[in-house]
């Protein structure tokens, strides 16, 4: 069976996220995000390809985090949908263990933060 976006779906998956004790503000942007998959897709049924490029597209305008929080909202609706054979993937984000070196103090201002700590 096909799994096409609709807006009474995507209703019904709001209440579900309400049921499964979700913040208000955690529904308003899983619908938010689930509802831009329908506006890209254009009535198009949901499909493993579509999605993956889904992601992609997303990927070219907005930084890794981001992104997966829209799969996330996706994944849980395809869950909703009993369709969970069509998630995709997060991207993986690479912590950074050291700071920038832009951000780093420099010696007179750790000495100024040091006199500053005394006082």
């Amino acid at each position: 069976m096909e799994c096409i976006l609709n807006d009474s779906t995507i209703d019904e998956f709001g209440q579900w996220l309400r049921e499964k004790e979700k913040s208000e503000a955690t529904v308003e942007k899983y619908v938010h995000n689930v509802r831009d998959l329908s506006r890209y897709l254009a009535g198009a049924p949901v499909t493993k390809m579509a999605l993956i490029d889904y992601r992609a597209r997303q990927r070219e305008q907005y930084k890794a985090k981001t992104v997966n929080g829209r799969v996330s909202a996706i994944n849980a609706y395809l869950t909703f949908m009993g369709k969970g054979e069509l998630k995709v993937k997060l991207f993986r984000i690479q912590h950074q263990l050291f700071a920038d070196s832009q951000k780093e103090l420099t010696k007179a201002e750790y000495k100024r933060l040091v006199l500053a700590a005394g006082k």
